[in-house]
């Protein structure tokens, strides 16, 4: 949101930015989704993109401490533990994360009702 257009001002980042290295407003989920799957990889300091990324196959770095699930570590997902030298080495070795799509193992409507319980609109 405007508090990270404002951090990236303040720290002189806004140069980083071009058509191949774009800054994105929060995006509605479904209008996300198409822009995570034709990402190369993701680098995020969200453990919500976890689970997506998994099924995607997606090369994610997770930059931060800890996460509550370890769905995906190890596999196509990284977590950096906010050391700046595992991040700089995902970097350089992002296609060694990839994956494989799940996707296509899914019938969308199971995709779509596992998102929905996920998301805690199933509660019976």
């Amino acid at each position: 949101g405007n508090t990270e257009r404002n951090r990236i001002a303040e720290l002189g980042l806004g140069h980083l930015f071009d058509d191949d290295f774009r800054l994105v407003g929060k995006q509605p989920y479904a209008r996300f989704m198409p822009l995570l799957a034709r990402a190369s990889f993701v680098v995020t300091d969200s453990g919500g993109l976890q689970q997506e990324c998994g099924i995607l196959g997606k090369p994610a770095a997770i930059h931060r401490e800890a996460v509550e699930s370890q769905q995906g570590i190890g596999d196509n997902l990284l977590l950096t533990g906010l050391d700046m030298q595992v991040l700089r080495d995902f970097l350089r070795r992002w296609r060694d994360y990839a994956r494989p799509s799940l996707l296509e193992a899914f019938h969308p409507t199971q995709v779509i009702v596992a998102e929905l319980e996920r998301a805690g609109h199933l509660r019976g």
